[in-house]
């Protein structure tokens, strides 16, 4: 379940870049727009990636102690 839920967190992550891009395409945001929204996106990736992570390590602790 671990591994699913952080490869839906990058699934998202892409389809949002994807609309990022097109949207700078499209000139709706600048180069430098596109470049903050894709490291904010990055960062808060990241973010989700270490919680899910520190969830099912706190979890595999749980189930070994038992």
């Amino acid at each position: 379940k671990l591994e699913a839920s952080k490869v839906a967190v990058r699934a998202v992550r892409e389809k949002v870049k994807e609309e990022i891009t097109e949207a700078q395409k499209n000139k709706d945001l600048t180069e430098d727009d596109k470049f903050d929204f894709v490291k904010e996106l990055d960062e808060k990736t990241q973010e989700l990636t270490k919680q899910l992570q520190e969830m099912g390590d706190g979890k595999e602790k749980e189930i070994m102690s038992v």
